[in-house]
């Protein structure tokens, strides 16, 4: 039988999110095996290192949209046009 587990979060129409404990015990009892089987995995080395790249890419991500944002806010302030080599290039 299905166990639902009701979490503390909520969806914009204000109905809480359960999910299928039941379902995710196997992918979850594999994962604390791989867990185990690497020590450096515990470390915060490990959590340090694995979190730099998803703040590099989000940090790039970021810088770009201001660039792009930057780029068209000078066009309408300067009154001119962006050529049609860069237009494709923004915000993509």
């Amino acid at each position: 039988m299905s166990k639902y587990v009701r979490t503390p979060l909520r969806l914009d129409t204000r109905r809480r999110i359960f999910y299928n404990a039941t379902f995710l015990e196997p992918s979850i009892e594999k994962i604390k095996e791989f867990l185990e089987m690497y020590d450096y995995m515990h470390t915060i080395e490990f959590a340090k290192d694995a979190m730099e790249y998803m703040e590099i890419k989000a940090n790039n991500a970021v810088e770009g949209l201001n660039d792009d944002l930057s780029e068209i806010d000078e066009a309408i302030n300067n009154k001119t046009s962006i050529p049609k080599s860069k237009n494709k290039e923004l915000l993509i």
